[in-house]
Order: C-alpha cells, then structure tokens, then sequence
C-alpha cells in the first residue's frame, strides 16, 4: 500500500512540475529566456480546380451539354472551353474516310446563335461560377452518296488571365449598391467612389472606345472593388449566422 501511494505521489509531481514547463531561448551562455509568447501560422492552399463534363459522343440533330462546374481558379483568370477540328476548312465537315467524300455541317451555341468557329469558345466562367452550354448541329445539305461520314472534335480546356466584360463589371456595380442599407456609410461611400470610377471605365472602354481608359485599367479596378465587396458581402453572411 505504501509503494502504491509513494509511486501516485511521484506521478502527481511530475504532472505538478510539467504545468510550469513552457517553450524558452537558450543563449550561448546557456541562460534561458522563456518565452511566454508563441506566434504560430496557420495555412490553408487552395488549388486550381474544376469538373468539366463533355459527351463520350455527339450526333447530327441532337442537342449535346457542355457544363462546368466547382471551378476554382484565381480571382483574375478565367477558364474556357474551345472546340476545334482537323477537317475545318472553312466550315465544319463531316467526311467518308473510305469515299474521300464530305458533307457540311452547322455548330452552333446556344449564346451566339452564330456558327462556330474553328478553335471558337463554347463556354467562359470565373471561379465560383458554374456554367454550361448546349451544341446543335444540323446538316447545311443532305450527301450525294451513302456512307457514313464523321468529325472529331477536340474541346480544349484553358486558364488564363481574363479581360473583365462590360456585363460584368454592371452587374458588380448593382451588386454593390444593393450592400447600401446594410453597411456603414463610410464604408459605402469608399465602395461607391470606386464604382462611380469604374463605371466611367466601363463608358470609356466599351461604350465610346476612346483613349481615356485602358482595359488593363478597368481590369485593376474591378478587381479592387471585387475583393472589398466580397470581404463586406461576407462579414455581413458572418454576422447572420
């Protein structure tokens, strides 16, 4: 009984002994300076990704879905998807390998309505933006001869530093005056200051095309105000829930 209580003693005294330990500088005189204060970094790596889905296959006259989806990229690049074909001369061909025979065809999206073309974008988004566009094909003139003809297209996937759009930067411009009723009025005023500027940009650039502006310009200050509206959008998400 005495081992037991004099062993309980000896662990209660290193346990007693181990609270007072904290982390401390040994000096070459081998003085320790303790160091009751310990800045640590914490990190979190967001990496590129995305989930592209294309079909296996694509038929004449029936509709075909190109989508994006959980796509993270930085905040200035964009991500696109580009179709193209080694028989394009000009327009798109479908072709009879074993009768050297083609017949023409239409691609088109659902955005432009136009034909696409060769190397032409199917879709564009930005990260946190999921997307998706429909493909129709259509012959342009019913072959001369049986056989079946066929195209491969190669749809291309892409990241690069984007050009903000004129859509783009109305849409944070709205965005940012719907933050209004629900921030403090120097803050809106900042926020308002920079959209009043970006949309003189935007005048400049897209609508009059004159010299007062440069895209490169409208870019930086569209990315300014993202990255203020974003961080007001989410306090303001913080403190709701």
């Amino acid at each position: 009984m005495k081992r037991f209580l004099s062993f309980a003693l000896m662990i209660a005294m290193i346990f007693a002994m181990s609270a007072n330990v904290y982390a401390g500088t040994i000096t070459n005189d081998g003085t320790v300076t303790p160091n009751k204060n310990q800045d640590v970094t914490i990190s979190y790596t967001s990496n590129v990704s995305y989930t592209v889905t294309i079909p296996d296959s694509m038929s004449i006259g029936v509709e075909a879905t190109i989508s994006v989806s959980d796509v993270m990229i930085d905040v200035n690049q964009g991500l696109s998807i580009t179709v193209s074909s080694t028989q394009y001369n000009g327009g798109w061909l479908l072709k009879d390998t074993t009768k050297d025979k083609t017949v023409g065809y239409t691609l088109k999206n659902e955005i432009s309505g136009a034909d696409l073309p060769n190397n032409g974008t199917v879709l564009y988004t930005t990260s946190r933006v999921d997307a998706e566009a429909t493909l129709y094909t259509e012959i342009k003139r019913a072959p001369l001869y049986t056989g079946t003809f066929t195209d491969t297209l190669t749809f291309s996937i892409s990241i690069a530093d984007r050009n903000v759009r004129e859509t783009e930067a109305r849409t944070l411009i709205a965005q940012c005056q719907e933050l209004a009723p629900h921030v403090t009025e120097s803050e809106f005023a900042i926020l308002n200051s920079l959209c009043t500027q970006l949309n003189d940009q935007v005048k400049s650039v897209f609508v009059d095309k004159d010299d007062r502006y440069t895209q490169t310009q409208l870019n930086e200050c569209y990315f300014s105000i993202l990255e203020r509206y974003e961080s007001l959008f989410y306090q303001l998400e913080y403190s709701k829930g």
